[in-house]
């Protein structure tokens, strides 16, 4: 296993653990892994164990967010298997990846199977100043960012720091929210594209931009699941690994994460989205999922 200076700032769920299972799966582990653990429980909004001494309270915290983010995709195969099994075939076809990759999105396995390193830091947002002192000390340093909002100005201006990002749509075509839905939508088919963050939203620096093929499920019309269901099956399953293939993708070109070849995007082009409207999303989602007789 080759260790590659890159650090992965892991906001836990599915898309991260789509990033670390693709890197190990391709012979890659990152030097560093640093877990952002939220303080306040992701399902109520309380501060967690506030009145614990800080090592129980991190461990707390934890489980608490583990358990939150890691419900849906864990739910989803144990109620929609033959579903899933069909998205998991699609899927892994086109984008070149063993099926077991799916079995890591769902946090089965340790982070500490991914890195030397990991490290845990509790957090109120991505605005707290911990993380900015946290990331000040490991610089100089390449990061990716795995989500969890908008990344502030004052983290991406941190000295000899570089930020990676994967969004799902082709840049600078399609920007902004629910990408691989407005993708579909929009232009026919997914596309994703790898760049260094800067401030704005997907406005940075373009490594790797990718249109890949339509890929579909088509589903009987009796058989269909509720829309909130598919939508939360496609960022489980489809939008985490379609992100994996075009970092790693972008990685081919060169295995150190701070020297990657890039080139400005213009930003006259291209349309920022937003979250689809339900009426919208289930346009997007007939695409995705065509509905048989």
């Amino acid at each position: 296993m080759k260790t590659i200076p890159l650090t992965v700032l892991v906001h836990d769920g599915p898309i991260a653990r789509g990033y670390l299972a693709a890197l190990s799966q391709a012979g890659f582990h990152p030097e560093r892994i640093i877990l952002m653990i939220q303080d306040r429980h992701p399902g109520t909004g309380k501060q967690v164990g506030k009145w614990l001494p800080a090592r129980f309270r991190l461990r707390l915290a934890e489980k608490a967010q583990f358990l939150s983010m890691f419900h849906w995709p864990r739910l989803l195969r144990a109620t929609n298997e033959d579903l899933c099994q069909q998205l998991i075939s699609g899927i892994s076809e086109a984008l070149d990846f063993p099926a077991s990759l799916f079995d890591a999105l769902d946090g089965r396995d340790a982070l500490e199977n991914y890195s030397g390193v990991v490290e845990r830091v509790i957090v109120a947002d991505l605005d707290d100043p911990v993380l900015a002192e946290l990331l000040g000390e490991t610089a100089p340093a390449t990061v990716l960012f795995t989500g969890g909002g908008i990344v502030p100005r004052h983290l991406l201006e941190i000295p000899e720091l570089r930020v990676l990002h994967t969004h799902p749509g082709y840049l600078p075509d399609v920007r902004g929210s629910d990408g691989l839905l407005w993708s579909y939508l929009v232009h026919g088919h997914p596309g994703a594209s790898c760049f260094y963050m800067a401030p704005g939203i997907d406005v940075g620096d373009v490594i790797a931009a990718e249109k890949f093929s339509a890929i579909t499920f088509p589903i009987s019309e009796t058989k269909r699941p509720d829309d909130q269901t598919l939508y939360r099956l496609i960022y489980s399953l489809f939008d985490p690994v379609l992100r994996a293939r075009t970092f790693l993708n972008a990685l081919s070109l060169n295995d150190d994460p701070a020297m990657l070849p890039s080139n400005p995007q213009d930003g006259e082009q291209g349309i920022t989205y937003h979250f689809m409207s339900p009426e919208v999303r289930r346009a997007s989602l007939l695409r995705v999922f065509p509905e048989t007789t």
